[in-house]
């Protein structure tokens, strides 16, 4: 195998020199020129050699993992809106349909609440449109 250029500059060092080399790296300085060359450029292979990339943690949210500098906020945004326009809708309707109100006004507090995330301000509703109809 062919040497290297730091191997070649190693070889024209003495011994004693190649001593302190590995004794400044805290490596083994004993032995003859050939391993203390040998322990150098072990050395500084492993010192060059880039660290491994640590594994990307899973997403709290769907439990892919993403790339590096993604806007993982971004990528959930319009999933975490729909589920919880779902799940506010799916809230809305349970409380409308259980509403002892005429259908007319079920159909209303429906249509008022189509594009709600949340169901804030429902139970309010369907007393308004309750106390409307008595007294209507």
């Amino acid at each position: 195998m062919a040497k290297t250029k730091f191997e070649e500059e190693l070889e024209k060092e003495s011994g004693s020199c190649l001593c302190r080399m590995c004794e400044g790296k805290g490596l083994d300085h004993t032995g003859g020129k050939d391993v203390l060359i040998a322990r150098l450029v072990a050395f500084e292979a492993k010192a060059t050699e880039p660290e491994p990339e640590p594994e990307p943690e899973p997403c709290p949210v769907c439990g892919k993992t993403h790339k590096e500098g993604s806007a993982i906020g971004e990528e959930h945004k319009a999933e975490a809106e729909a589920k919880a326009k779902a799940e506010a809708q799916a809230s809305i309707k349970e409380a409308v349909d259980n509403a002892e109100l005429p259908e007319a006004a079920k159909a209303r507090l429906i249509e008022r609440f189509a594009e709600a995330t949340t169901d804030d301000g429902v139970a309010e509703a369907i007393k308004a449109e309750a106390e409307a109809e008595a007294g209507g």
